[in-house]
């Protein structure tokens, strides 16, 4: 072979590779993207954030589309943390997970109707809802919903006088609906008086004391679990029920009243003017304050003056 041939193939063999590399695809795969996640407006979904009544419940239209992988599963959290399935419907059905994993069409489009259960006490909840892909990638949408409970208006406010339940006959017991003094037996009273302590003289021997009635639970209200509480400022049912699931347990006592002693019910510490209880009888929970204490001395008129909420 001679020696310009072989210049000449040589030549031949460079323009080709040459033009081999030139016609290579050098374009470099994109990035992978995450699906696309955002909440339906319609009618009767939350898409923002907002503020519900506690213990209600919501429901929210999820919307995805599928980025460069197909999606994989959706998560729901409230503040960072999977709910419990229990709590949950998917499209209408009871969740049986929470991941839930997709299927078929909805691993590139889906479209839920998701609903949850709000929060049993007022509060503020972040609620995050998360798509996974095939390839590990995640995106979310998050709201915030603030529970809050509307205050319901009191029935009623009155004042009533309780008796030392050694004087007057058919006066120590009160009823709260009404205000009115009735014995301390009589079936319509909440709260009674503990009458007097034979023990000590005439002048000093009224008790100060009082108790539930009728199967009526009673609680002085704690002011340590609620500094700010007053009888006055209280306008809705649902302040006079925070004060008594708060509220102090009271023990039982008996009467003295120099006659066969009596079994008495959440039996308080002796009064005094300012004093605090909740008494729940009959669905109804009654905030009493000790407007004012009138002891005698020469007999057993000694009374308490009450205000009454409900």
């Amino acid at each position: 072979m001679s020696k310009k041939f072989m210049q000449f193939f040589g030549m031949f063999l460079l323009a080709g590779g040459l033009f081999l590399t030139s016609c290579t695809d050098d374009t470099i795969d994109p990035t992978p993207t995450a699906a696309t996640v955002s909440l339906g407006t319609g009618a009767g979904f939350i898409s923002a954030n907002a503020e519900i009544e506690t213990g209600s419940n919501f429901a929210v239209n999820v919307i995805a589309t599928s980025g460069t992988n197909p999606m994989k599963a959706i998560t729901i959290y409230k503040d960072n943390i999977a709910i419990d399935f229990n709590d949950l419907t998917y499209n209408g059905s009871d969740a049986t997970s929470n991941p839930a994993l997709l299927f078929n069409t909805d691993k590139t489009s889906l479209n839920w109707e998701i609903g949850l259960m709000g929060d049993a006490a007022d509060g503020s909840h972040d609620y995050k809802f998360e798509i996974l892909d095939d390839n590990g990638l995640t995106n979310s949408v998050t709201i915030n919903i603030i529970t809050k409970t509307t205050a319901t208006p009191l029935d009623k406010t009155l004042m009533g006088v309780l008796f030392n339940q050694a004087g007057p006959a058919g006066k120590g017991g009160l009823d709260l609906d009404d205000g009115l003094g009735l014995g301390s037996a009589n079936a319509l009273v909440e709260i009674r008086d503990m009458g007097i302590d034979c023990g000590l003289p005439d002048a000093s021997n009224w008790r100060k004391q009082i108790g539930s009635a009728n199967s009526a639970d009673m609680r002085k209200v704690n002011l340590t679990a609620l500094p700010a509480f007053t009888f006055a400022a209280t306008v809705s049912k649902e302040a006079i029920l925070e004060a008594y699931t708060t509220g102090t347990v009271l023990g039982n006592g008996m009467t003295d009243n120099c006659d066969p002693p009596v079994s008495v019910n959440d039996v308080s510490d002796p009064v005094v003017v300012g004093d605090m209880f909740v008494v729940f009888s009959n669905s109804k929970y009654y905030l009493i304050e000790v407007a004012k204490l009138n002891p005698t001395t020469m007999d057993n008129l000694d009374n308490y003056e009450m205000n009454v909420k409900y």
